[in-house]
């Protein structure tokens, strides 16, 4: 079995490593290596796993459902997937189905098997098991209880299937699987109505005086039924409440109707449905204390107004509203264990645990929710009093000397100037997609760690699952490491290709359709996603990505680097950053013009804003560059499909008649020395043809040619690196002179 595919496996199916279980029942009490997964996939034991850590926490959580009812297990699949959990089917051992979600961080047993038992009873799902059996470990149950895993050896069961119930290859699964992040649960967890929050149980005609106690006295009052005349304001006020409480929109729904017969007389249910759609569409969520008709049914004794106002701020809804971004505000930051925002007023910084916009206070997001380390307040205070730009620029010139070996010494240069630019990323039109590209063991997930640790809010992600991608791009405004070992057929996978297509141009949303039952222009949501980006992978890219980024080819190194790179070792010099934004924040940029024609030129301009504002001095570095990455773009592009007819053409200009060039000729020559399964038909060609904006022509016996246009095919000749050239960038540069070896 290959090393790789084990050591995938392992890290997936990560649970207890003092202990494993036997299918034939039974705990054998000793430690769990990598040998015994590597037997379990060859098929000489079959592997258990105990998921339950010490802490109470899993890495992954099973439902097992013992029976051959595939339809219910979907359903119970479909409920997770709605709540925006990845989960994944296996048939088990004997006739029934488990279904399998895994975590990138460690989550509560106890919360995940709350989540899972909810998604069971809401599919109609009677009969179930969880793994883990217990929420915590116990003198009774010190180990928990085993799940057997999949991929047995050869048997045909233990394996995931795919949704046509085919077998899912094990290197496919573990290629493709996407782990769940410590969001998912949390915001599974507010999707389940809990008893003790509930207002009433609305079977019961009259709530008690201790359930009254728990809500708004309208809310208590209003749950009785109103009568006409403030019927949509009550039920207004309800659905509002209910929000409030975390429920989802089709509980709320359901509860709403049913309080609405109580209503004299009832309102239609489509006013009702409308009303509810409204509230949670714009995400209301208020006690309508200052509305007139609610207004009859308060209570001077109501604490819950108390929770409008505070101190003169208004506090909307009584509930905590966070926010990550706003003008002004530098970054978030840690002080006293605890996330605070870190603004710019003046030529000061101020720290805070609140800010008031519109109005509406805000808070920080809790640090548990922030997927990265957050620089400290006291050391960002202290970069601000003693630091320079300079003086930064070459110390991060030396960390990625010292934690990478790149193909040629400007790239140094290049990551400095990326590493500047992102925390600079709102004055920017573009941020150029750093595309790490390589086999294996070059370097990349090295390099990539040490560019996103000191990034403005950088996360590396293994996951391109778009839920994920699009909270941590919208509302964190993040800055994102792809480390996958074949990025583009993974985001095509999920269907994320539009996010990591459109992250390296402001303003780039991508839509969703989050409402359907809204209908035409409501059930759209539009997320903003630009952001600046890193990506390593081990295959091709395709060309739409290519050209919106640098491609660095990882070469095989010679160094041996000691210096680990982890979050905590780059803390001081992402604090110095936070400092560099501090000090530049909102300052007009120096103006450029673009050294590189086309996109590169678009995508290259912000680095070299950026080395013109921290350290001019180096500005020719940048020119240098210019001239490598235009070189390098050029030898890809002649060696495209378009570059080989191109070739053929120019090969075949002697073969010209009346002007025009036959279609079938060039086709023809295209396909000299190729087998058959890899020749080009004429049709495909035709339209590369026209894609290249060659004039069509028809020959004298009505075959489809082309105009042969010399100046179109002299220019084509130049834009895809075939022949010497003297083209000009769009606009002038300055003509420098680098060491030959330093380009080449």
């Amino acid at each position: 079995m290959n090393t790789e595919t084990v050591a995938k496996f392992v890290e997936l199916f990560k649970g207890r490593s003092d202990c494993w279980g036997k299918v034939e029942g039974g705990c054998v009490k000793e430690k769990l290596q990598v040998d015994h997964y590597r037997k379990h996939l060859e098929g000489e034991i079959s592997l258990g796993v105990y998921p339950l850590l010490d802490d109470g926490n899993v890495l992954f959580a099973t439902i097992d459902i013992d029976n051959d009812d595939l339809e219910m297990v979907r359903k119970v699949a479909a409920e997770l997937k709605a709540k925006g959990f990845s989960a994944y089917i296996e048939r088990s051992k004997s006739k029934g189905y488990h279904i399998f979600l895994f975590f990138s961080v460690p989550v509560s047993a106890k919360d995940i098997r709350e989540i899972l038992s909810y998604a069971c009873k809401k599919a109609g799902c009677e009969k179930y098991e969880l793994f883990p059996k217990q929420d915590i470990l116990t003198e009774k149950t010190p180990y928990g209880s085993y799940i057997n895993l999949p991929y047995l050896g050869l048997t045909e069961r233990r394996k995931f299937i795919d949704e046509k119930n085919d077998n899912i290859a094990l290197e496919e699964f573990l290629e493709t699987v996407q782990k769940n992040d410590k969001l998912c649960v949390e915001t599974g967890l507010k999707q389940i109505p809990s008893s003790n929050d509930k207002p009433v149980s609305l079977n019961e005609n009259k709530p008690s005086k201790e359930k009254q106690k728990k809500m708004p006295p309208c809310i208590s009052k209003i749950l009785n039924g109103v009568k006409e005349g403030c019927r949509d304001e009550a039920m207004f006020a309800l659905a509002k409440y209910f929000n409030s409480m975390g429920w989802s929109c089709d509980l709320t729904l359901t509860q709403v109707k049913e309080v609405n017969k109580k209503n004299t007389p009832p309102e239609a249910e489509s006013k009702i449905e409308s009303i509810v759609n409204e509230v949670y569409k714009k995400n209301h969520t208020s006690f309508s204390c200052d509305k007139d008709l609610i207004k009859q049914f308060c209570s001077k004794e109501c604490d819950f107004k108390n929770l409008v106002n505070v101190n003169g701020k208004k506090k909307v809804d009584g509930k905590v509203h966070y926010k990550a971004y706003f003008e002004g505000l530098v970054d978030l930051v840690e002080e006293g264990g605890s996330t605070a925002f870190a603004i710019k007023e003046g030529a000061g910084l101020r720290i805070a645990k609140e800010k008031e916009i519109d109005g509406v206070t805000y808070c920080p997001p809790p640090k548990d929710n922030i997927p990265l380390l957050l620089p400290r307040a006291e050391k960002v205070k202290e970069a601000i009093a003693n630091d320079s730009d300079g003086k930064l620029y070459e110390d991060l010139y030396a960390h990625h000397k010292s934690i990478s070996e790149l193909p040629n010494e400007l790239y140094y240069d290049l990551l400095v100037c990326w590493d500047f630019h992102t925390y600079l990323l709102e004055q920017f039109q573009y941020s150029p997609i750093m595309v790490l590209y390589a086999v294996a063991e070059r370097g990349k997930s090295r390099t990539g760690k040490g560019m996103c640790y000191i990034a403005f809010r950088g996360v590396i992600v293994e996951s391109l699952r778009e839920a994920y991608l699009l909270r941590i791009a919208n509302d964190l405004n993040c800055t994102l490491f792809f480390d996958v070992r074949d990025i583009w057929g993974k985001a095509t996978a999920n269907g994320s290709e539009d996010i990591l297509l459109n992250r390296f141009e402001k303003g780039s949303v991508v839509p969703r359709v989050i409402y359907p039952e809204k209908g035409q222009f409501e059930d759209t949501v539009y997320y903003k996603i630009f952001g600046a980006t890193v990506a390593a992978t081990n295959e091709d890219i395709d060309n739409l990505l290519e050209t919106r980024g640098v491609l660095i080819k990882m070469q095989e190194g010679q160094c041996r680097f000691e210096n680990d790179v982890s979050p905590e070792n780059c803390l001081a010099l992402k604090e110095r950053l936070v400092a560099f934004r501090f000090r530049h924040l909102n300052e007009k940029l120096p103006e450029t013009q673009k050294i590189a024609n086309g996109r590169l030129g678009d995508i290259l301009r912000p680095l070299h804003q950026t080395m013109l504002l921290v350290n001019p001095c180096k500005e020719n570095v940048l020119f240098g560059l210019s001239e490598l990455l235009t070189k390098e773009k050029l030898l890809e592009k002649g060696s495209t499909i378009e570059g080989e007819i191109l070739r053929k053409i120019i090969s075949l200009e002697f073969q010209v008649e009346a002007g025009i060039l036959p279609v079938k000729r060039i086709t023809d020559a295209l396909n000299e020395e190729k087998q058959d399964r890899y020749k080009f038909s004429y049709q495909r060609i035709g339209r590369k043809l026209d894609a290249l904006g060659f004039s069509k022509a028809k020959t004298s016996t009505g075959s489809s040619a082309i105009v042969y246009d010399t100046e179109k095919v002299r220019l084509l000749s130049n834009k895809y690196g075939l022949q010497e050239t003297s083209e000009t960038p769009e606009t002038p540069v300055r003509t420098i002179n680098i060491e030959p070896e330093k380009i080449a």
